[in-house]
């Protein structure tokens, strides 16, 4: 059985990971790296046979965590090829969803047209109970502070 990876450590400190790019595209071997920036540095390359080669190379005060690091890497990929199979899978839920909302919320400022329009404002109130609504409606101090 194939490996979806295998890597070797070069004389240099930096670990080599090549990755079967059939299994992991390269968006998610970036992100799975990105998320792991402040622990290593990370060049990642394309090899003749279309696998992707990542190296990676421990900052000063990590060198002794080489497989904690690398397991995490790999729990990274597993992660986000998972992540993209549920976003690529449920994207026909989530247009629907928006689609929906967008509708009723329209339906919904509709319904205030129709009553605003039903509605009469500027004939709904009385000169005498227009000014009523003026008096009530002053601040306290300009009411008061005569």
């Amino acid at each position: 059985m194939k490996e979806f990876y295998d890597y070797k450590i070069n004389d240099d400190g930096y670990a080599e990971i090549v990755i079967d790019s059939n299994i992991f595209e390269k968006d998610i071997i970036i992100t799975s790296a990105y998320v792991l920036l402040e622990k290593a540095y990370f060049t990642i390359s394309c090899l003749k046979d279309n696998n992707i080669s990542v190296k990676l190379k421990l900052k000063d005060d990590l060198q002794d965590k080489l497989n904690t690091i690398l397991d995490e890497f790999y729990k990274n990929l597993i992660i986000y090829k998972e992540y993209k199979n549920n976003y690529e899978n449920n994207k026909d839920i989530r247009l629907m969803l928006m689609q929906r909302a967008i509708v009723t919320n329209e339906q919904e400022q509709n319904d205030l047209n129709t009553i605003e329009d039903e509605l009469d404002f500027e004939n709904m109130f009385s000169e005498e109970d227009l000014k009523e609504i003026e008096e009530i409606a002053k601040p306290w101090e300009e009411k008061f502070s005569k």
